[in-house]
Order: C-alpha cells, then sequence, then structure tokens
C-alpha cells in the first residue's frame, strides 16, 4: 500500500470512528440508565470498532514527516497500535462469552494505557511544534484532561459533574477524531489523491 493509500484509508477510519464512538456512549447510557440488558454487549461491540478503527490512523502518523522519525514517538504507536489490538480483542472476547467481565477490565486497561501516552505524546507534539496539527494538539490535549476529571468526578462518586463530563470528553474525542480524519485527508490530498 502507498502512503498516499494509507492516509485516505486512515483518514476514512478515523472517520468511521467518529460515529462508532458516539454509539458506544449512547447504548453504555442506556445499558447504565436501566433500559436494558441489550445495550452491554452493544457498548462493548461499538468500543471494540472504535478501537480497531484507530489502528490504521495511528499507523499512518508514523508516515509524517517529522513526526514518525521522531523514536520516542515511534515507540509509543507501536505500543498504542498493540494496545487498540489487545483491547478491541478483550471486548469481542467478552462480548463472545469467551472470557468473564474482570478478565475485560484487565485487557481494557492493559490495552489503554499505552493508548493515553500515545495521545499525550500528540497533545505535546501537536500544542509544541504544530505536529501533525495544532488542532489534533489541541482536541488530543483537551481529552486527556477531560478523561482525567471524569476519572476523578466519578471516583468520589459526583453525578451531575460526571454526567456533564462524559458528555464533554465524548465531544472532545469526537473533535479529536475528527481533527485526525483532516490531517490525514490533507496529507493523502498532498500526495495527490482527491
Amino acid at each position: 500500500m502507498t502512503a498516499t493509500v494509507m492516509f485516505r484509508r486512515a483518514s476514512v477510519s478515523a472517520y468511521l470512528a467518529i460515529p462508532a464512538l458516539v454509539l458506544s456512549g449512547i447504548f453504555l447510557a442506556l445499558f447504565f440508565g436501566g433500559v436494558g440488558e441489550l445495550f452491554g454487549p452493544l457498548n462493548d461491540v461499538f468500543v471494540a470498532i472504535a478501537l480497531a478503527l484507530l489502528v490504521l490512523p495511528a499507523w499512518a502518523l508514523l508516515g509524517i514527516e517529522g513526526l514518525g522519525a521522531r523514536g520516542s514517538f515511534r515507540v509509543l504507536t507501536w505500543l498504542a497500535i498493540g494496545g487498540l489490538l489487545l483491547a478491541t480483542v478483550g471486548q469481542l472476547l467478552l462480548v463472545a462469552g469467551v472470557i468473564p467481565l474482570e478478565a475485560s477490565f484487565v485487557t481494557g486497561g492493559l490495552g489503554i494505557l499505552p493508548v493515553l501516552a500515545w495521545v499525550i505524546a500528540q497533545g505535546y507534539f501537536g500544542l509544541r511544534l504544530g505536529l501533525p496539527s495544532k488542532p489534533v494538539g489541541a482536541t488530543a490535549t483537551a481529552s486527556i484532561v477531560l478523561a482525567a476529571l471524569l476519572t476523578l468526578a466519578s471516583g468520589v462518586a459526583f453525578d451531575p459533574a460526571t454526567l456533564l463530563l462524559s458528555v464533554a470528553l465524548l465531544g472532545a474525542l469526537a473533535a479529536y477524531l475528527a481533527s485526525l480524519g483532516r490531517v490525514l485527508s490533507d496529507r493523502a490530498r498532498a500526495r495527490g489523491v482527491p
């Protein structure tokens, strides 16, 4: 696959992750709202889809000049890709009934840690150097800050803040994915793919 085609496919993948993410959030809210047990597995499936859709954009970022050449970012990106795959498989095994919920917490937790470090790196490089772009850096940073605040609010069981921060985090993640999709689309266009 040429770099041009990879950027185009990675852009589409980032954009497709947005509805998967939003649907997972809706299904999670319905599940915890007591609407029905079906929404728990639906949430798990759409979380797995969103995670899997991030693999190609992560890989494509390695092809961006100035960013992919940074050794620390390369290492974090490959660890994030492994984490995305681990968390995706864990979610799907949970839905299939192969592993219990507790085991999915382990696969999800281990999988998401390198992804968080990778997103933090995008925030740093994006805001400081404009790589891959300032909007990616800003939305990545906003997502990390909101995730930390949400963790704090849910840890102290402050339900109104938890709800507001959950919605804000979903919006920030969608904005991050849109920014990432835009950057990758621009790279594809610059290389001659309409």
